[in-house]
């Protein structure tokens, strides 16, 4: 922002927003509603009212991080000193945490590929303290293709947010898609190997 410039809510300095868009409470940036908005809002209602009806995830359910991960942890001499990235805790299956932080601690890189083999030794260990069955773990492995396949929170962050820090996830997550599909019978075995 120039010298002695001004934000939309009279601040001066700090980082430059779209014209429109203004800072909620969180710290995230949000655009004004738009005439005829609360009529759309109404739209995902009738949505929910469908979703309701199906069947939840399986398995036993607990408080999980929801995004544990190497970047999210400092260590210390081997030893965890800290867990980053606490906006994902929630109550889910610990079938979905165990798929989720496995899928995504031993991905191959850019080509969206998972060391198979690691996911299994992470899977088998975890099961040692948290009993999730084969089903669960299944069950599990197929909703993390479906949130590959259909979660649109890049393209919320990009087109609603106006936030393009996360446009490098788009292509990345494309390619772990198209393995996942090309491999979900794989990733199951891998997952309930004993």
């Amino acid at each position: 922002m120039p010298a002695g410039a001004t934000d939309d809510h009279g601040r001066s300095g700090g980082r430059r927003r779209a014209p429109g868009v203004r800072r909620a409470r969180a710290g995230r940036r949000v655009r004004p509603a738009r005439p005829g908005t609360d009529r759309l809002a109404a739209r995902p209602a009738r949505g929910a009212r469908r979703t309701a009806a199906r069947p939840g995830p399986v398995g036993p359910a607990g408080w999980t991080h929801g995004d544990l991960q190497p970047y999210n942890l400092l260590a210390e001499n081997g030893r965890v000193t800290g867990v980053l990235d606490w906006d994902r805790l929630g109550v889910r299956t610990y079938g979905l945490e165990v798929v989720r932080t496995a899928t995504i601690t031993f991905s191959t890189g850019d080509q969206g590929a998972v060391d198979l083999a690691r996911v299994a030794a992470f899977a088998l260990a975890y099961r040692v303290h948290i009993k999730v069955s084969d089903a669960e773990l299944a069950d599990a492995a197929h909703r993390r293709w479906w949130v590959l396949a259909t979660d649109p929170w890049p393209l919320d962050r990009h087109y609603r947010d106006g936030d393009t820090t996360c446009d490098h996830l788009f292509g990345r997550r494309g390619r772990a898609l198209r393995w996942w599909t090309g491999h979900r019978a794989e990733v199951i075995a891998a997952l309930t190997h004993r």
